[in-house]
């Protein structure tokens, strides 16, 4: 679920993670509540081109930031490594073409 575009845990019922924000980096589970920010320094929230997503201290500073970047009447999902991206038609979307670009990354690396 994506709200006021920050990628949200999907909410449930009893879900203690319905109200909070997660780290986007691929398979990482750090999440901090939004009604109270992160407890922990060192969180990023990309932009402000934007395309808003949190990342984590651990994964903030790895290189790799999602970006978009608008072309005529679609988006471009983009990432701060250079890589050129893909053509998307929602910020979300771009969120997504960029962590397929991420485990890319990491499958390449073994």
């Amino acid at each position: 679920m994506t709200t006021a575009n920050v990628v949200l845990s999907r909410p449930m019922m009893d879900n203690p993670l319905r109200d909070a924000a997660r780290c986007v980096w691929p398979d990482c589970v750090s999440t901090y509540p939004i009604t109270t920010g992160p407890a922990t320094p060192g969180w990023q929230t990309t932009g402000p081109d934007g395309l808003r997503a949190v990342l984590c201290p651990f994964h903030a500073d790895l290189g790799h930031r999602p970006r978009r970047v608008p072309e005529r009447t679609v988006l471009r999902a983009a990432c701060t490594c250079g890589w050129p991206g893909a053509l998307v038609l929602t910020s979300p979307g771009a969120v997504a073409a960029w962590m397929e670009h991420v485990r890319g990354l990491q499958v390449s690396r073994g």
